[in-house]
């Protein structure tokens, strides 16, 4: 399996590694939107720094963004950090943040700044 999933009490850190499909991300998003403490969880956090290729189109991500927007309405709370070096994954997560405006999505090349990053908006110490 391309990801692992490590649960935490108020919310799910995904690493990805190898070669990552369409399908095996959107995978990933409905394992953790339909985890039964989801309306609980603070944060989600994408780990793509050992990614070394993928395959997405622009109708991906539009059905990226549509899991994300009825995951939003089950939880408003919810923040998510992408953890990334690659522009255009970077590139993919602007594109996939304009329909998910109520998102708030955070671009960070490595765990330090994500934990920080979680940590600030979650108002909770935040270990991945």
């Amino acid at each position: 399996m391309p990801y692992a999933i490590t649960w935490h009490k108020r919310g799910a850190y995904k690493k990805f590694s190898g070669h990552i499909t369409a399908a095996e991300f959107l995978e990933s998003i409905s394992v953790v939107n339909c985890h039964p403490d989801y309306d609980t969880f603070k944060f989600t956090a994408n780990d793509f720094l050992a990614v070394s290729s993928y395959e997405v189109t622009a109708d991906d991500v539009t059905l990226f963004a549509a899991h994300g927007l009825g995951a939003k309405v089950s939880n408003q709370h919810v923040v998510m950090a992408i953890i990334t070096k690659d522009a255009d994954i970077t590139r993919i997560v602007q594109a996939l943040h304009a329909p998910l405006t109520e998102y708030d999505i955070g671009c960070c090349e490595n765990l330090a700044e994500a934990r920080e990053w979680l940590t600030l908006k979650t108002g909770a110490t935040v270990v991945l």
